[in-house]
């Protein structure tokens, strides 16, 4: 399949999402974060990282049905390309995918184009620590190495941007988590009140669910963040043995089988039972919780 000739040369950024931490990566063009922005009427799409319309969401969601596409992504799903799909739920991260993809159109994987490849393995991979760490993904890191990718740099540029409102913040709510099936399952709901107290951002709770997986006894953790007063968003982690992709799915939700997440529109409180009635039901059984 020729990706260049589907494109004709043409091809903007819209809709794309970058959490503070990653401000420091330079982008090779403007991203658009509306298709109203967009200075011509988009007649084809390429998605990467996101598989399914609704998690496309604004305009963006309503428009992506009606445009012939192309989908990358390594989420669980049959993918929402028209014209192809490379889905691949057994790689670490969209970028390891698209290094496959340069790699099959000739494209050297060197400078930016590698940095950014390698970045999206470190982030999905917890540095090299997850268990979506194959052979393969080192395979490709070692290639990006070799090509002159400093992930040294990276990763200290990735790790290097904790604001100091971020560190209160979880100072605060790390008092509030609940521990349930006897400290299996650590929970947190955040509200934008919690937010507003220490003039944090949505951006400054990154990192937080997989802080509180790392707690001895837990198995499963899940933070819910309160997005408007009727609409949350949440996310799950767990170790190896455990599947929140299926908690996910039974929400609506989707993901991996170690991380996944979704969106609920109902109060936090509300979203917060519900995400427990979920784990307490599909979590490897109700045997999982004692109480």
């Amino acid at each position: 399949f020729d990706v260049k000739r589907f494109f004709e040369g043409r091809l903007r950024v819209a809709g794309c999402f970058f959490c503070s931490a990653l401000q420091f990566f330079p982008l090779p063009q403007t991203v658009y974060k509306t298709l109203d922005a967009l200075p011509f009427t988009p007649e084809r799409a390429f998605f990467v990282d996101c598989g399914e319309f609704h998690r496309l969401g604004g305009d963006l969601e309503a428009a992506a049905p009606r445009i012939p596409r192309i989908n990358v992504d390594h989420h669980r799903g049959d993918g929402m390309g028209t014209v192809a799909n490379f889905v691949c739920p057994g790689a670490a991260s969209t970028t390891q995918l698209l290094a496959y993809v340069a790699a099959a159109l000739h494209i050297p994987l060197t400078g930016l184009l590698a940095e950014a490849i390698a970045l999206g393995l470190i982030t999905d991979t917890g540095g090299f620590a997850f268990s979506n760490t194959t052979a393969d993904v080192f395979a490709l890191a070692a290639q990006l190495a070799e090509n002159g990718c400093d992930f040294a740099a990276l990763r200290e540029s990735v790790d290097h941007t904790v604001r100091v409102e971020k560190m209160r913040l979880w100072g605060a709510l790390v008092q509030h988590v609940r521990f349930l099936a006897e400290g299996r399952v650590a929970c947190l709901a955040v509200s934008l009140a919690d937010l507003e107290r220490f003039s944090a951002t949505r951006d400054d709770l990154e990192g937080l669910v997989e802080y509180l997986r790392r707690i001895q006894s837990v198995e499963i953790s899940a933070i819910l963040r309160e997005e408007e007063p009727n609409l949350c968003r949440f996310s799950l982690r767990s170790i190896a043995a455990r599947d929140v992709w299926a908690i996910a799915s039974a929400l609506s939700g989707g993901g991996h089988r170690n991380a996944a997440g979704g969106t609920l529109k109902e109060p936090l409180a509300l979203a917060e039972e519900h995400v427990l009635q979920a784990l307490r039901h599909l979590g490897e059984g109700a045997h999982f919780f004692t109480h």
